[in-house]
């Protein structure tokens, strides 16, 4: 499992990293480097991840509401932000991918 990983020090300069900012503020950029950080939990080697956990254990995680966590995901999604593929919303749980 990778215990840490390189991303660009001016990642905040991105221009979709950028509309996050602007939509969603620093909480919408927590949100999008606490899923990066789960995600980076899960490679093992290659460039793929896929990380599910209830949606009790995402809101724990990200200490934000399950409405605002949605609309943070669906709005990464739409943007098709560097390193967020898409997020599966089940009944009771939340995948993430990274591809």
């Amino acid at each position: 499992k990778v215990r840490w990983f390189k991303h660009m020090a001016s990642a905040h300069d991105h221009p979709k990293l950028k509309l996050l900012l602007a939509n969603y503020g620093f909480e919408g950029y927590g949100v999008y480097w606490s899923i990066l950080e789960t995600l980076a939990h899960e490679l093992n080697g290659g460039d793929e991840a896929c990380a599910t956990m209830s949606r009790k254990q995402w809101m724990k995680s990200v200490e934000i509401s399950p409405k605002k966590f949605q609309k943070i995901l669906v709005f990464l999604s739409y943007i098709q932000s560097a390193c967020f593929a898409r997020a599966a919303f089940l009944e009771q749980s939340i995948t993430a991918f990274l591809r």
